[in-house]
């Protein structure tokens, strides 16, 4: 919801480079926090010590907030594509394989066999269902 707001205009374009900043810059602290524990880890199997254990289990926390901080950001990512791809039109042969790409580019291929969409409508609002 933020993404954009502090231009003026929140633009798709303007979003997705913020949110490419954002998950760059988020996965580079996930990477940087793994290295650190690891070396932690190493460490403390040498010497035994009780402090870092504490600073451990206080990385191990951080380290899973910033996994799934880099998931919710993909999945983020993931969405301003679909959004995009609406806000150009999608043919419907392509909605299929648009539901099951999976993290990386969006790959699009056309499917001869629509039969697994389902439009539907309700309260004035059209939606359309794979399944």
């Amino acid at each position: 919801m933020n993404l954009g707001q502090h231009t003026g205009s929140p633009c798709l374009d303007v979003k997705t480079q913020e949110l490419q900043q954002q998950l760059i810059i988020e996965t580079r602290n996930l990477k940087k926090t793994r290295n650190f524990y690891q070396k932690l880890i190493q460490q403390e199997r040498k010497n035994k010590g009780s402090e870092s254990k504490l600073m451990l289990s206080k990385l191990k926390s951080q380290l899973e907030e910033l996994r799934s901080k880099v998931v919710f950001l993909d999945c983020v990512k993931k969405y301003l594509e679909i959004l995009s791809v609406d806000q150009w039109g999608l043919e419907v042969s392509l909605v299929p394989s648009l539901a099951v790409c999976g993290p990386g580019p969006l790959d699009l291929q056309s499917s001869e066999d629509p039969s697994v969409l389902n439009f539907g409508s309700s309260k004035g609002k059209s939606t359309l269902q794979a399944g």
